[in-house]
């Protein structure tokens, strides 16, 4: 078994003194702020960051006000021998760190298999985040938000945006910068590739059907959508793909 041990939310302290483990820890920020040295460098971490700290470094933690923190530790790790500093932009990470604690402290059947395959797979979100720069962390929130609204017909993204507190064409930019296309580009593709899926797996359904559940209101403009993106209307996708299917 990979994982070693885990703690939830600790009381609230105002320092963690010096000291090193034998195995990786993955300390999350709970509560506060703190200042965070491991070995020659000094992390400043925010209520809902995150830090990964390899075997035998030495760290510490303190700040002027109390904070509360948790970790898991593992005794290994395919990560480079470094510490990583990350804020969890998506929420993947926290989700999954939580339910670590969770099963751990349930300890209920198979406890031991679902922990090390739920650290295996935030291992790789860590991975996935350590690579990928994020310049406006705002705006991934925003994204879970059109993946949330696939199949609403009356979402309206100038709304929305409009509720995130920011400009609308600054936001627009930034999003754009993250992405590579517009809050409404986005959610067409999200679209168009439900759209896919459906196509292929409800091929009793029609495209008006289809339109519907990807959360447009116009079967015309959903055609002409979907063959922009797919360089074909829907009915020869389908047809194209259950060909594929049966040979």
């Amino acid at each position: 078994m990979n994982f070693v041990t885990c703690r939830g939310k600790s009381r609230f302290i105002k320092e963690w003194p010096s000291h090193k483990h034998p195995n990786w820890e993955l300390i999350f920020q709970f509560n506060g702020k703190s200042h965070s040295p491991v070995d020659n460098c000094t992390y400043e971490l925010e209520e809902g960051d995150f830090l990964l700290i390899p075997p035998g470094f030495y760290h510490k933690c303190k700040h002027e006000h109390p904070f509360s923190d948790m970790f898991i530790r593992f005794s290994e790790c395919r990560l480079p021998l470094k510490p990583i500093h990350l804020r969890d932009v998506e929420g993947n990470i926290t989700y999954l760190f939580k339910t670590i604690i969770k099963l751990y402290t349930e300890k209920e059947f198979y406890y031991k298999e679902l922990i090390d395959a739920t650290l295996d797979l935030l291992l790789t979100y860590i991975e996935k985040y350590d690579k990928v720069q994020v310049t406006y962390p705002f705006v991934y929130a925003f994204k879970d938000v059109l993946y949330e609204n696939i199949e609403n017909i009356g979402f309206s993204v100038n709304a929305a945006l409009d509720k995130s507190g920011y400009n609308r064409d600054y936001f627009r930019r930034c999003f754009k910068k993250e992405f590579g296309v517009s809050p409404i580009e986005y959610l067409t593709d999200l679209r168009i590739t439900k759209a896919k899926q459906l196509l292929v797996q409800e091929d009793f359904a029609g495209v008006g059907s289809v339109a519907f559940q990807c959360g447009f209101a116009d079967s015309l403009y959903f055609s002409t959508c979907f063959k922009k993106h797919r360089g074909m209307p829907p009915l020869q996708y389908r047809k194209m793909k259950l060909s594929e299917k049966n040979q």
